[in-house]
């Protein structure tokens, strides 16, 4: 076989791994965070159990990506698939035999949660020794755009779930949201490498800055629909953001250290959320929801800043032209 006929197949079984992996993931997030807040009817609640879900996964870390560095990456993408899988048959099988308690939603979303922390990691290694370094913007675009469209299908199922079980008008609600987000991500997966050719090294900012509007039209909407276009500019700006990092990360790093670096990344995303669920929470039972959003511009303001020091680097430069 060839070397472009392996690599086009080697892109063909990504992407549709990434797509059913979302579907999957998503199915069950929207279920579990529906079923707690049909269970306890309070964000602040809610904000807490999302939070102390993801206690597992950053404590164990560490140790994910140095496991991912020193075993075969296919077998643990396989492992962490098998895994989440599992969590997933146990937590529907709770549901069908009308056992479901706060106890075993918890510990199933923990053990999908690092079966994901494994996968993530595992998946980018994984994919970084299957291509050539300038292929991976093109690689990881294309399976953020598949894997949001496989979620986006996943959540819709488990809003039909939530419905099934009662939760009916925040569910759809909340549907619509969160499809929003998922065109969003979509479309700026499939333009991710135009994007990238067009930004350059303002990248970062520029993206960053599609985020800030996003959550600034948000924050000040008044109605449905504009608040649905703010969503949508988050969803962009996020994966373009999220592409940004998986491709730069994997090209400036020695193949040996990808399983660790990946797994840094994620210890930093998943303790931000393991801090700021409960934090969010409170601020919406106090202030309001659309106040989160409003909190959330600081930082990513801070993050403009940093990007704009990081695109006068040559080096960065550098990497995003061997991309582009």
């Amino acid at each position: 076989m060839e070397r472009g006929e392996a690599d086009a197949r080697s892109s063909f079984c990504h992407l549709h791994m990434f797509f059913l992996a979302e579907a999957g993931r998503a199915i069950h997030f929207v279920t579990v965070t529906w079923m707690i807040y049909y269970e306890t009817e309070d964000p602040l609640v809610l904000g807490s159990l999302v939070g102390f879900c993801f206690l597992p996964s950053v404590l164990l870390m560490p140790w994910i990506g140095v496991i991912v560095d020193r075993w075969i990456h296919k077998h643990l993408v396989i492992i962490a698939l098998l895994t989440s899988s599992g969590g997933m048959a146990v937590f529907l099988g709770v549901i069908l035999l009308d056992h479901m308690q706060i106890g075993w939603i918890i510990g199933c979303h923990m053990l999908i949660q690092v079966a994901g922390s494994l996968f993530r990691p595992a998946i980018q290694a994984f994919v970084a020794e299957q291509f050539q370094l300038k292929e991976l913007p093109v690689i990881y675009s294309r399976s953020s755009a598949l894997g949001i469209l496989g979620g986006l299908l996943g959540a819709t199922a488990g809003g039909l779930m939530t419905g099934y079980l009662g939760v009916v008008v925040s569910a759809i609600v909340h549907g619509w949201l969160d499809t929003t987000i998922a065109l969003g991500g979509a479309a700026a997966g499939m333009a991710g490498a135009w994007w990238w050719r067009q930004a350059k090294h303002h990248v970062v900012t520029h993206s960053f800055f599609i985020i800030v509007l996003g959550l600034t039209i948000v924050f000040f909407s008044s109605s449905f629909y504009s608040a649905m276009i703010g969503l949508f500019l988050i969803g962009a700006g996020t994966t373009w953001v999220r592409v940004l990092l998986q491709s730069v990360q994997q090209m400036a790093t020695d193949r040996a250290y990808h399983g660790r670096l990946a797994s840094l990344r994620m210890l930093l995303n998943q303790g931000a959320v393991t801090i700021s669920a409960p934090v969010f929470g409170f601020v919406a039972v106090q202030a309001g929801v659309e106040f989160i959003y409003g909190i959330l511009t600081v930082p990513v303001v801070f993050c403009i800043v940093y990007g704009w020091v990081l695109s006068r680097k040559q080096r960065f430069k550098r990497l995003i032209e061997v991309a582009a």
